[in-house]
């Protein structure tokens, strides 16, 4: 069998060295950070995301940050229906943070 299958569209195996390696695994995260945080200023998910809960749902999930009208009282798999106050994580998150009163104590 051929030494191809196992090196790559590159033909990279066997040729780095050790921080040869870090600096193409750094460098390649860096590039996915920003990527991912450029794609999730304008959608709400990310494309394979979208597709699945498309397909779950059976129906067209909205992807679009901007301009997306509110159906989330008709539809009870939505993060909006529960709990009915909500904020934003800090540092730009897009988690949601519920707000529950509980008692402090006696």
């Amino acid at each position: 069998m051929s030494n191809d299958l196992h090196s790559g569209p590159w033909k990279l195996f066997g040729k780095l060295e050790y921080y040869q390696l870090m600096s193409v695994v750094f460098e390649v995260w860096a590039i996915n950070l920003i990527a991912s945080s450029l794609w999730l200023r304008r959608f709400t998910y990310g494309p394979v995301e979208w597709l699945w809960r498309s397909l779950t749902y059976a129906k067209m999930q909205p992807i679009r940050v901007d301009g997306q009208k509110d159906d989330s009282s008709s539809d009870p798999h939505s993060v909006k229906a529960w709990p009915p106050s909500q904020k934003r994580a800090p540092h730009g998150s897009r988690a949601v943070i519920p707000q529950i009163d509980c008692p402090t104590g006696p």
